[in-house]
């Protein structure tokens, strides 16, 4: 996969995650992982084997994470909120991680979404800020 900007990482997992939103499914059902060369085989439940492809985790940021060749502390997620999307427990990524698929999916991927418009927010405002506007 080409490189991404912060902003492109950001986008993109806004763009997955509104789908998640509306439809409730897994993020395998995402009809644009093949633009990434992403592709799904075998069991949900078995997703580090059963997953070939270019993007990281399935996760933009994790790709830019990866491709920034250093740790998640560079994920604009964490420098947002202070805490990982997996940890804690409690955070929306891991409730929706562990929901059945449908209307908790729908509910704690709508939590994420928001947490990543936030997320947007400060890079668009840091963008601003540094061209002076």
């Amino acid at each position: 996969m080409r490189d991404l900007t912060e902003k492109e990482a950001v986008d993109l997992t806004i763009e997955l995650w509104s789908f998640l939103k509306e439809t409730g499914k897994e993020k395998e059902d995402w009809d644009r992982w093949e633009e990434f060369g992403v592709k799904f085989s075998g069991d949900v439940d078995e997703r580090e084997d059963e997953i070939d492809g270019e993007v990281w985790c399935t996760c933009f940021l994790c790709e830019f994470k990866k491709q920034q060749d250093t740790d998640c502390d560079v994920c604009p997620y964490p420098k947002m909120f202070g805490d990982f999307c997996f940890y804690p427990e409690q955070a929306p990524y891991m409730k929706w991680y562990d929901a059945e698929v449908g209307r908790w999916k729908k509910y704690w991927a709508g939590k994420f979404l928001a947490q990543m418009l936030k997320v947007k927010g400060g890079i668009d405002n840091a963008t601003s800020k540094s061209k002076g506007n």
